[in-house]
């Protein structure tokens, strides 16, 4: 019985550790998509802009 206790304790750690990195990632990765997405908004603008500046030469 003590085998069985001491594997589910190693296993419950593990999965306790991959779950608290996956939560972790995941907040990383809404920040990192959020960023993406303003720097991809920031680009659209500076194309409408240089688009208008070009047709006025």
């Amino acid at each position: 019985m003590d085998g069985f206790a001491a594997e589910f304790l190693h296993d419950s750690f593990a999965a306790a550790v991959a779950a608290y990195l996956l939560v972790r990632m995941d907040r990383r990765l809404e920040d990192l998509t959020k960023a993406v997405l303003a720097i991809g908004a920031s680009l659209e603008r500076f194309r409408a802009i240089s688009d208008v500046k070009m047709g006025e030469k």
